[in-house]
C-alpha cells in the first residue's frame, strides 16, 4: 500500500511538470512564431528598399550621362549656359547646322527615352532658329545673343539645373536608403538568431515532454502491476480471513 501510494505521488509529480512543460512549450511556439512573421516582414521591407536603391542608381547614372552629354554639347559648340558669359567669336561657324543634323544629334544609347526627346526636341528648336537666321540673312551674331540666352538657352539651363537637382535629390534619397536599409539588415540578422534560439528551446522542451511521457508510462505501468500485486493479496487475506472465522 505504501508503494502504491508512493508511487502515485511521483504521478501526480510527473503530470505537473508535464504540464509545466505543455504551458511552456505554448509560450516559446508563439515567441517563436512571432518572431518568424517579424523576420519575414523585415526580409520583405529589405528586399522593398534593396529594389528602390537600385532604381535610384539609375536614375543617378541617367541624369549624370545627361549632364555630361549636356557639358559635351555646349563644349563643342563654344556655348555656355549663364548669360554673363560672352558667346566665341567664331560661334557663328561653330553653330552651322541643318535641320536634318539637328534631328540626327549623337544621343548616348543609355539615356533614356525621355532624355532623348527633350534633347532631340532642344536640337530642332534649336536648327530652326539658326536656319531662320540664315533665311533672312542677319549675321548670327546679330540676330539673337539676347533671344537664345534668354529663350531657348535660359529653358534648357533651368532643365539641366532641374536635373542637377534631381540628381541630388536622388543622391541623398540613396545615401538614406542605404543606411535604412543597413538597419533592417541588422534587425533581420537579430530576428534570425531569436528563431533560431526560440527553435532550439522548443526542441529541447519537446525532448524533456517526451522524457517526462515515458516516465509516467513507466509510473503508470508500475502503478498497474503493484495495484494487480495488491489485489491478489487482498483476496489470498479475505480467504485466510474467511477460513478462520470457519475454523471458530
Amino acid at each position: 500500500m505504501v508503494s502504491i501510494a508512493s508511487l502515485d505521488n511521483e504521478k501526480q509529480a510527473l503530470l505537473y511538470q508535464v504540464d509545466c512543460l505543455k504551458d511552456r512549450l505554448a509560450e516559446e511556439e508563439e515567441i517563436s512564431s512571432e518572431v518568424k512573421a517579424e523576420f519575414k516582414e523585415k526580409t520583405k521591407e529589405c528586399s522593398k528598399f534593396q529594389k528602390a536603391i537600385k532604381g535610384n542608381e539609375e536614375e543617378i547614372k541617367r541624369l549624370k550621362e545627361a549632364i555630361e552629354f549636356r557639358d559635351n554639347f555646349l563644349a563643342e559648340r563654344g556655348l555656355s549656359l549663364y548669360e554673363d558669359r560672352e558667346l566665341k567669336d567664331d560661334v557663328d561657324n561653330e553653330l552651322r547646322v541643318s535641320l536634318r543634323d539637328a534631328f540626327s544629334l549623337a544621343v548616348p544609347d543609355e539615356t533614356s527615352s525621355v532624355m532623348q526627346n527633350e534633347l532631340r526636341s532642344f536640337g530642332v528648336k534649336f536648327a530652326k532658329i539658326v536656319l531662320t537666321g540664315k533665311s533672312l540673312a542677319i549675321p548670327l551674331k546679330d540676330l539673337g545673343q539676347d533671344f537664345l540666352s534668354v529663350g531657348d538657352m535660359r529653358e534648357f539651363s533651368r532643365q539641366i539645373n532641374d536635373f542637377k537637382i534631381k540628381l541630388q535629390k536622388a543622391e541623398q534619397d540613396n545615401a538614406r536608403l542605404e543606411g535604412l536599409v543597413a538597419r533592417l539588415e541588422s534587425q533581420v540578422k537579430r530576428y534570425k538568431t531569436q528563431a533560431e534560439a526560440a527553435e532550439a528551446t522548443e526542441d529541447s522542451l519537446k525532448a524533456e515532454k517526451r522524457k517526462l511521457q515515458r516516465e509516467l508510462r513507466k509510473a503508470q505501468d508500475e502503478i498497474g502491476e503493484l495495484q494487480t500485486v495488491n489485489d491478489h493479496l487482498q483476496k489470498r487475506f479475505d480467504k485466510l480471513k474467511s477460513k478462520r472465522k470457519d475454523d471458530t
